[in-house]
């Protein structure tokens, strides 16, 4: 506690880190509202932009943590190896989800490529499903059925099937 109340650690280690927290939350607060702003001009819904967002979030995270971590005389070294570690983990545990990592990556082609809208009357052959898309969420599509049903489609299927899209007038 002592070490903390120092005036000289204060200036050269806590005060720093809490600026950088700071500009940190802020950077992610104003691109977050860029991100919405634009979605919004474009009439992209929401949904489709959380994932954006989402990213934005954790880079400004890892970002800052390595500069905080810095600050306090952590290594970059040292905490690279461990950001190494720590990423060959989750790239296993991705192998081990393939089919989960797929919908995801086919997410991201669907919400870049954007071959249909919220809206739009889809038909995936040959099985012959057929509905509005109604939500595009990480891993799966709802689309609304003539009957009211809502059928849930793993993305995947947008990009592996032939997909017929009638455009909403």
């Amino acid at each position: 506690m002592e070490r903390i109340m120092n005036p000289e650690y204060l200036m050269n280690f806590v005060i720093p880190a809490a600026i950088v927290i700071v500009a940190a939350l802020l950077i992610n607060l104003i691109i977050s509202t860029i991100i919405k702003k634009a979605a919004k001009r474009k009439h992209i819904p929401i949904s489709q932009t959380q994932m954006a967002r989402l990213m934005v979030r954790w880079g400004v995270i890892i970002l800052m943590v390595v500069i905080v971590a810095s600050i306090f005389g952590v290594g970059i070294g040292k905490l690279w190896q461990t950001l190494a570690g720590v990423i060959a983990m989750i790239l296993i545990g991705f192998f081990a989800m393939w089919s989960v990592l797929s919908n995801v990556f086919a997410t991201f082609v669907i919400l870049i490529s954007r071959p249909f809208r919220i809206g739009d009357t889809i038909t995936i052959m040959p099985e012959n499903i057929s509905g509005v898309a109604h939500d595009v969420g990480l891993l799966y599509c709802k689309l609304k059925t003539a009957e009211g049903e809502v059928v849930i489609i793993p993305t995947i299927t947008f990009l592996t099937k032939f997909t017929v899209v009638k455009k909403r007038a």
